[in-house]
């Protein structure tokens, strides 16, 4: 909060500069020269930070790198294994504004399985919960910070990958035009949405498509996690067509009917099987 919020509102634009260079400062200080305790002390809090996406390190040495991405500390999105949901917002306000935003996402499918293979169709919803104030703040926070804009407002720039292609969008209950790209060896749809102060808006993705099974008939859906001040709210749910039941779940609640359901805090990069 000191950081990424207080200090904005306390400090003119030279001083907070400096305010934040000591405490980078500070930290790598005490990081490199302090007695930090404990290695397993260390490994366990450092291990923390990393799995949230808050702590990313990367080397130029080939073989130190490959050590950082085989515990998880690299920041590497691995290759789609069946299905797979990561959701990115950037701010676009020339603000600090996206500190309240929240970010609420449904994935609703239903799997059509077969052999080694699934059918899929399903929708993404991704509610998007602008809490800041469209007064009493400094315009470095909460703008405007660009033409067009108005204090308050979150300009972001928002994107969903996922191996699936898509049918359909709506933001706010009115049809989107979302723009195709892949990256990560995922299909990308992206676009520039806003959201007034004191509100949220919407953005629902329709998409279809495959996903592999296992050879004991799991789906598997890998939901990665965008580093941010909260983790997002998480539902997601599973139905299959008559004569097929859900029966065991990692992650979801799986009693042998039709349908299966996961609500979690999305705090790290997640794996639901079902």
């Amino acid at each position: 909060r000191a950081t990424l919020n207080d200090a904005y509102v306390a400090f003119a634009q030279d001083q907070r500069v400096d305010f934040i260079g000591d405490v980078a400062h500070d930290v790598m200080d005490r990081a490199t020269s302090d007695r930090l305790g404990r290695p397993a002390r260390i490994a366990k809090v450092l291990g923390q930070a990393a799995r949230e996406g808050h702590l990313i390190l990367a080397f130029t040495r080939p073989e130190e790198e490959q050590l950082a991405v085989k515990l998880g500390v690299a920041g590497k999105v691995p290759a789609v294994s069946s299905d797979s949901l990561f959701v990115t917002t950037q701010n676009m306000s020339a603000n600090k504004i996206d500190y309240y935003l929240r970010r609420h996402l449904t994935y609703a499918v239903r799997l059509d399985p077969g052999d080694g293979v699934a059918r899929l169709n399903g929708r993404v919803d991704v509610t998007l919960d602008n809490s800041a104030p469209d007064s009493g703040l400094p315009a470095q926070v909460i703008g405007p910070g660009a033409a067009g804009l108005v204090a308050g407002e979150n300009r972001t720039f928002a994107s969903v990958y996922t191996p699936l292609k898509l049918t359909a969008a709506t933001f706010g209950g009115t049809q989107q035009q979302l723009d195709p790209m892949t990256e990560l060896g995922r299909n990308v749809y992206a676009a520039l949405l806003s959201v007034p102060a004191r509100t949220s808006r919407t953005l629902s993705v329709d998409v279809t498509g495959t996903a592999r099974l296992d050879q004991d008939g799991r789906y598997t859906l890998d939901l990665f996690r965008q580093p941010g001040i909260t983790p997002d709210d998480v539902t997601i749910t599973i139905r299959v067509p008559p004569g097929w039941r859900l029966v065991d779940g990692q992650g979801f609640k799986a009693s042998g009917g039709r349908q299966a359901s996961a609500h979690l805090q999305l705090d790290q990069t997640t794996r639901l099987r079902v």
